[in-house]
């Protein structure tokens, strides 16, 4: 008897081992073929899976059209990439399975049509406009600081404050020639150059944030993240996340993530109360989304959500603090189950990126906590290695790596422990030796 078929989609991303090791635990029950953009090594890929297949970064459409005639009709379509996601849509519509539909897909990618689509279900969102070249002048109706983003992109890459109207007309050309030149293939990023010359950006309102909870670390600026997961009746938050902001920029790089949050039951009620408010106005196919926002004494701002699973540190931080895998549980929505898996008492679970205070080369990687003798201590990962080329802001998409802490003896303790880990270990970059970002202002 034939394995029903699972398609996967990934991209070019060290972070999602963790992700790829635990699809390949479904093989005994599915042909798993893997689709990966034309970057993407297919070897790397092999292991997991029973077949590779690339899309190339021409035509969607018609790179699409020859793939879809290589593969059988699948029972279900996982993504594993905010990159992925308009082909993901296109699976979709072809293949009739179950996931967002191309317009549904650009409101999570474009983040203008989502600010117009938060709006317009009453969720409260940042004043804001797109802009290009040809109407930057608009940017004076604003009161500064103010933040500019691409409309697409991820993991915070050329997300920045300006502090005047001068200083964001100076530095855009260059801003507009790096957006160019990183979402040339995306799909959706590609249609906003083709109906405005060049790719689109939003200027928003700074939204503080203020951290409402007690931390040792130096991050002053409140936000969560909720994962949550939807049945087509039922959205389930499987975990909020604490990922407070070192300093509000310019730039705006991730450096740790803590659950169960922290913040009051009422901010908590408020911020599922919203998740299921998009999950539902999107409609059935949002079968996942990953959700941030700022957060005040009294209300949440969102700052944008994804049709997609969360990164290597929030995946595998759900994991440990709840036992709930968050790929076991889109698999079994997609087969048509109703959700039936329960997180367990969140165990205090913190995860802290590791970045090197430059960019450069990375020539050594001295004392990581693994194999650490701290009780606290759950894991460590490098998503680059010794010989690599690491980025930072604004060009960077991901840490180099990531820690992973725990105990049920609570937070305090936690943060004690993991703190030490991050002052003990070093990054030697470019023949300088640095202690990763952040942690010597512990």
């Amino acid at each position: 008897m034939k394995k029903p078929v699972l398609v996967v989609l990934n991209s070019d991303n060290p972070s999602r081992i963790h992700h790829l090791e635990k699809v390949s635990s479904y093989r005994s029950r599915f042909k798993i073929i893997f689709v990966v953009d034309a970057k993407t090594s297919i070897g790397s890929h092999l292991p997991y899976c029973d077949e590779v297949l690339q899309i190339g970064a021409g035509n969607l459409s018609a790179e699409f059209a020859l793939l879809a005639g290589k593969i059988d009709q699948p029972a279900f379509v996982l993504n594993l990439s905010e990159f992925m996601v308009p082909l993901h849509a296109l699976f979709v519509e072809h293949f009739a399975v179950l996931g967002l539909g191309m317009d549904q897909a650009e409101i999570s990618r474009d983040k203008f049509k989502m600010r117009e689509f938060c709006k317009s279900i009453e969720i409260p969102i940042p004043q804001f406009i797109q802009i290009t070249s040809h109407n930057l002048n608009e940017v004076h109706s604003f009161k500064f600081p103010v933040i500019c983003k691409p409309a697409m992109g991820g993991g915070s890459a050329l997300v920045r404050r300006f502090d005047s109207a001068e200083e964001l007309e100076n530095s855009f050309p260059e801003m507009s020639h790096i957006a160019a030149k990183m979402y040339a293939t995306d799909p959706i990023g590609s249609r906003a150059v083709v109906q405005f010359g060049e790719p689109t950006f939003l200027v928003e309102e700074l939204i503080g944030g203020e951290v409402l909870f007690k931390t040792d670390f130096p991050y002053t600026v409140g936000e969560i993240s909720v994962e949550s997961v939807f049945d087509g009746e039922n959205v389930q938050v499987i975990a909020i996340h604490d990922k407070p902001l070192p300093s509000n920029g310019p730039y705006f790089e991730e450096f740790i993530w803590s659950t169960p949050s922290r913040i009051s039951e009422q901010l908590q009620l408020k911020a599922k109360k919203y998740v299921e408010r998009i999950h539902k106005a999107l409609g059935p196919g949002a079968l996942v989304l990953h959700t941030e926002f700022r957060t005040m004494k009294d209300d949440l701002v969102i700052l944008e959500f994804g049709a997609r699973l969360g990164g290597a540190a929030v995946y595998r931080s759900v994991l440990h603090s709840t036992n709930i895998d968050m790929i076991d549980v889109l698999i079994q929505i997609g087969m048509g189950e109703k959700l039936d898996r329960k997180p367990q008492a969140p165990i205090p679970t913190i995860s802290h990126a590791l970045w090197a205070s430059q960019p450069g080369q990375l020539l050594e990687i001295v004392d990581l906590p693994e194999g650490s003798s701290s009780p606290a201590f759950v894991e460590v990962l490098m998503l680059d290695a010794v010989g690599d080329k690491v980025q930072r802001s604004p060009t960077s998409t991901r840490a180099h790596g990531h820690v992973v802490y725990q105990s049920q003896l609570g937070f305090d303790f936690v943060e004690t422990e993991l703190i030490k880990a991050l002052n003990s270990c070093w990054l030697r970059v470019d023949g300088q030796m640095q202690k990763p970002a952040m942690s010597n202002r512990i």
